[in-house]
């Protein structure tokens, strides 16, 4: 997992949505003064619903 802030961020998108996909990394985005966000692949995140939901059968 690797953070970046807001403005890095948007300067390279690219760079952080590859690396999101390719390297299976979650990005935490910080923003000044707001809630901070994490950019995580659908595939990882199906796979951490698939956990939560055997642990709740």
């Amino acid at each position: 997992m690797e953070t970046v802030n807001y403005k890095d961020f948007r300067s390279n998108v690219k760079h952080w949505l590859d690396k999101v996909i390719n390297d299976v990394s979650d990005v935490i985005t910080t923003r000044k003064g707001r809630k901070n966000l994490i950019l995580k692949s659908v595939k990882e995140l199906e796979a951490a619903k698939g956990i939560a939901e055997e642990i709740t059968i």
